[in-house]
């Protein structure tokens, strides 16, 4: 967007990248082709930091993990990737995975006696650039080492705290600092030369503290918010989470914090004061069409199984609806770490022959566009694409009221609707509403597709044109608390 504008863009990968992944995406018209890609593990180590690399901290070759599987199972192959899986009398050993043709090994697990992980290798064009270790009991991580020309560890981050804070050590110098700051140092080096450099910290993640720590004469940042700032139970009594503390405390170098919704926007303004916040809104591109017909009773969920998403509460709205609409269905799309414990819920409540667990799904326009409607119960949000991606096609969402993102986007009985967070009945009552009024469903459906010029792409472009002229121009934010960027 910002090339296509005529900036100078500039997009810093802190994972692993390579080029044939940046050719791709270019090719198929995710990258601009005026977009600098700078790929921050491959490219951080200066040639003086190679030199006392390899004084300091070579790796002997033996402790180097080399890519490629002499024996080994092919479990699963789709049009990204290719993973092949090493077994010893039964327990897994070895898994590498690797692009789908296998001629570019992107990653090498190891796994202990019992099958449990304990380290993982990236790798950019058969390379190792980063070994990680992981407590098997746990399966936590414990560190990594960041390797340069294959054969020097440069660094070694930790995981604790999170988001950018946790210790680094630099075998180059064998100073200990953290991993924010090393990137930050990074950064200022790497872009001396400009006069002035707006960067966009996107996420919950190492980015925030990187713009904090830079110390270039001429940067100015805008720290971009994907999620709620919210602890348990997320709602206005609850505290700010305590890794996010820093996000609002510590301005340096923060210009402009973009939210996205009005509501989170008020409620870090009650809290924090004057802190220079705008909103800006997911764009909704025009889908295409979809020619599958609504199935009557049925009902669609597409989202990570995790804590977050209150999969109980959901399962518990359709038992009970399933009580005055027998032939109701559900449709769960997705996966993650409470995958066993959804199907066990599922069994507990009788709900065997009325929910289907899909998995993964290439095509969640279709999965939305055969639902009568779809559903969420989560615990907290920031603005779900799912929410923008199922009204676009015309399925109507019932979602809880929940912090944040729904209430930003559903009109409440127009093209969907609110239920008190944690309300079941009442989340119930909105489902069998919803799949005995035909005529009902047929004007929220509607009414669920005009959200496409409600947040339309050239709505998003203006948005963000305006707070990149507006930091760059030193141009201070739209204080109010009502007012949005359009």
């Amino acid at each position: 967007m910002f090339a296509r504008s005529g900036w100078s863009s500039h997009l810093v990968v802190t994972g692993v990248v390579n080029e044939h992944d940046i050719a791709q995406a270019r090719h198929a018209g995710l990258l601009d082709p005026a977009m600098h890609v700078h790929a921050y593990l491959r490219e951080a180590p200066s040639w003086q930091d190679l030199q006392e690399a390899s004084r300091r901290a070579p790796l002997a070759p033996a402790a180097v993990l080399r890519p490629g599987t002499p024996w080994g199972r092919h479990v699963e192959t789709d049009e990204s990737r290719r993973v092949v899986e090493t077994s010893v009398d039964g327990t897994l050993r070895r898994q590498e995975v690797t692009s789908a043709n296998g001629r570019r090994t992107r990653r090498v697990s190891l796994f202990d006696d019992n099958g449990r992980r304990t380290e993982s290798w990236l790798y950019v064009d058969g390379v190792p650039v980063v070994a990680s270790m992981i407590d098997p009991e746990t399966g936590q991580w414990i560190r990594s080492d960041y390797i340069a020309d294959g054969r020097y560890r440069w660094a070694t981050v930790g995981y604790e705290p999170p988001l950018g804070t946790a210790p680094a050590t630099l075998h180059t110098t064998g100073e200990q600092t953290d991993v924010g700051t090393v990137l930050a140092r990074w950064l200022d080096r790497e872009f001396a030369a400009w006069d002035q450099l707006v960067v966009f910290a996107d996420g919950e993640n190492i980015w925030q503290r990187g713009l904090r720590r830079m110390r270039h004469p001429g940067v100015r940042g805008v720290s971009v918010l994907h999620n709620s700032h919210l602890g348990e139970p997320y709602d206005e009594s609850a505290g700010t989470k305590p890794h996010w503390h820093g996000f609002f405390d510590d301005l340096t170098n923060v210009d402009r914090m973009v939210c996205l919704t009005g509501r989170q926007r008020q409620d870090l303004v009650e809290r924090y004061g004057d802190l220079p916040l705008e909103v800006v809104h997911h764009a909704v591109p025009t889908p295409r069409e979809q020619v599958v017909v609504p199935r009557e009773r049925h009902l669609v969920f597409i989202g990570r199984l995790a804590e977050q998403k209150r999969i109980e509460h959901l399962l518990d709205a359709v038992a009970a609806a399933r009580a005055r609409v027998p032939d109701v269905r559900l449709e769960i799309y997705g996966s993650g770490p409470e995958e066993d414990d959804v199907r066990r819920w599922i069994s507990e409540r009788g709900l065997d022959g009325a929910v289907e667990m899909r998995g993964h799904t290439t095509d969640p326009l279709g999965a939305f566009a055969a639902a009568r409607a779809a559903v969420m119960t989560s615990r907290y949000e920031g603005l779900p694409l799912t929410l923008t991606e199922g009204m676009a096609v015309g399925t109507p969402f019932i979602s809880y009221d929940l912090n944040y993102g729904p209430a930003e986007v559903i009109r409440d009985g127009v093209d969907g609707y609110l239920v008190p967070a944690g309300d079941v009945e009442t989340f119930a009552d909105r489902i069998v509403t919803v799949l005995r009024d035909d005529a009902l469903a047929k004007r929220l459906s509607d009414a669920a597709r005009e959200v496409v010029d409600r947040f339309s792409t050239d709505r998003y472009r203006r948005s963000w044109t305006r707070v990149l002229h507006d930091v760059a121009d030193g141009a201070g934010p739209d204080r109010g608390l009502t007012k949005e960027m359009a």
